[in-house]
């Protein structure tokens, strides 16, 4: 018998961040955040449109979630 398993959600997937990504803000999330199309997290949309006009073709290290 197999069972399902639940989806994983890229937010989990991404290391379960919770603070804005973008240099400037970094406010923690306060019950909500936003994913971009960059793949990043956002505390709220403003942020996010901020990421995409300040550098819409940066290279951004990605880092790999801490492990627990």
């Amino acid at each position: 018998m197999q069972t399902d398993q639940a989806k994983l959600s890229r937010y989990l997937q991404a290391g379960s961040p919770i603070w804005c990504f973008l240099a400037t803000c970094q406010k923690p999330f306060l019950g909500t955040c936003i994913h971009a199309n960059d793949g990043h997290f956002y505390c709220s949309q403003a942020c996010a449109e901020d990421s995409e006009r300040v550098r819409p073709s940066a290279k951004v290290e990605q880092f790999k979630p801490r492990k627990k």
